[in-house]
């Protein structure tokens, strides 16, 4: 996939614009591509000027929602996800570190792959945990690419 393709990257640092500063600065530091940040103006001022910048401003209730932990980080992907104008969507934490082209790579292997990112392994997990290994193992959210259209309509639409 080239840079020229559509590619929504995106990120949230509510309430940790300090650390998501410094996820920033190292996407850009090995990436050319926009990237959507949501967040607060209070932590936009932390975020250093970039042309690739795109901050958007969360709104009340999802706000409300990181008062209350989790719930704000899934009511904010709700919206990201059913709003989102392209296919391929790429998400990283605030604090996450590049320290190399990653996108360019999830990008090329999306040719052929939906879901992209390290798996989150509950059957064979390193703390032999037993009340998670009868859970399926899926892909961590930290960074992850996945292509919106292998998402059930009914989720998407409500119907």
């Amino acid at each position: 996939m080239s840079k020229d393709s559509k590619v929504f990257i995106y990120t949230e640092i509510v309430n940790c614009g300090k650390i998501g500063k410094i996820a920033l600065d190292s996407f850009h530091k090995y990436h050319d591509y926009p990237v959507h940040v949501y967040g607060t103006k209070e932590d936009f001022a932390w975020i250093l000027p970039h042309p690739n910048n795109i901050f958007i401003e969360v709104d009340a209730e999802v706000l409300k929602g990181y008062e209350r932990g989790h719930i704000g980080t899934a009511l904010l992907w709700e919206k990201v996800i059913k709003e989102c104008p392209t296919d391929t969507m790429i998400h990283f934490d605030s604090d996450v570190i590049f320290r190399a082209t990653i996108i360019d790579d999830m990008l090329k292997d999306s040719e052929h792959y939906d879901l992209i990112g390290p798996i989150r392994n509950y059957h064979a997990n390193p703390h032999d945990r037993s009340d998670i290994a009868h859970l399926a193992d899926i892909c961590q959210t930290n960074c992850t690419l996945w292509k919106k259209s292998k998402i059930s309509r009914q989720y998407l639409t409500g119907k």
